[in-house]
């Protein structure tokens, strides 16, 4: 009886708070070489695919170290939003949610500048970066 109850709690609680109840959207990633680069990552039309409406984005970092100067990020309705990031992310470490301002808006490409962090001179060698929105 008493886990029938939890049970209830937690499904009211994901109901009342959207927040929790949303999983976080994988937007899709990008390889960053060891020289400071930008790559861009377009996605669909919010209307005809997988894109949803975001209010805040997340990156995290894989494979090798990297450091990010900034990511710009356009919407579907023409707005651009420039989150000056300036930091240095560890192997498996990510940025907190990053809150888009504004209403939730659909992105039409992500553009990251920055470069994997290596040891020497090693063109084989990339951080793969992935976004995530919710």
């Amino acid at each position: 009886m008493k886990i029938l109850s939890k049970i209830i709690v937690a499904l009211a609680f994901l109901a009342i708070n959207p927040v929790a109840s949303a999983s976080p959207l994988y937007l899709g990633n990008v390889d960053l070489s060891d020289q400071l680069e930008r790559e861009v990552l377009k996605l669909p039309p919010c209307s005809a695919s997988w894109n949803r409406p975001v209010t805040e984005v997340k990156l995290e970092v894989r494979r090798n170290a990297a450091d990010i100067e900034f990511v710009r990020v356009k919407f579907q309705n023409g707005d651009t939003y420039r989150l000056n990031v300036r930091e240095f992310f560890q192997v498996n470490s990510s940025s907190r949610w990053i809150d888009l301002q504004g209403y939730a808006r659909c992105i039409r490409e992500i553009r990251i500048v920055g470069d994997a962090v290596t040891f020497g001179h090693t063109p084989r060698k990339k951080s793969r970066i992935f976004l995530l929105g919710r």
